[in-house]
């Protein structure tokens, strides 16, 4: 099966622009989506692949929230722009981490700015999609499999 896929971005979460991920018309669909950085040597350098059968907005709505409640892992921003994964926060996500919050809470002074940081810099982009979660898994894993390589 042979299938036309259209690569739309980059969209911000924070800016006030219209590039803005939450102002942006493509956002109201489902499908792929790709969370990059702008890479020091030139262009993006893609740092998660994910998917979604709700909308772009309301996932990156979720992502968003979540790291900033210290459930997603945090790297260190600047070092994630070199392309290398400097790990400041492990999540919550994983079941051995839930025991974690309190740790997340006595380090949120210190890690709050870097947080902060790690979304501004996130370029976000759209392949719309109309499939179900088979095939949207399916391209997620090839494009994530593709960037990797």
């Amino acid at each position: 099966m042979t299938m036309r896929l259209e690569l739309l971005g980059p969209y911000k979460i924070h800016s006030i622009s219209d590039d803005n991920v939450f102002h942006c018309p493509a956002a109201q669909n489902a499908g792929v989506y790709v969370y990059s950085v702008p890479f020091e040597a030139g262009g993006y350098l893609a740092s998660y692949v994910g998917e979604t059968g709700t909308t772009f907005l309301k996932r990156i709505k979720e992502h968003t929230i979540n790291t900033l409640g210290g459930y997603e892992r945090i790297y260190d921003p600047k070092e994630l722009a070199r392309g290398r994964k400097v790990l400041l926060w492990d999540g919550l996500w994983k079941s051995t981490r839930q025991e974690c919050f309190n740790e997340f809470i006595e380090q949120y002074c210190g890690l709050s700015p870097s947080i902060y940081e790690f979304i501004q810099q996130f370029y976000i982009f759209f392949i719309p999609l109309e499939a179900d979660s088979r095939i949207r898994r399916r391209v997620e894993s090839a494009i994530a499999n593709h960037l990797l390589k």
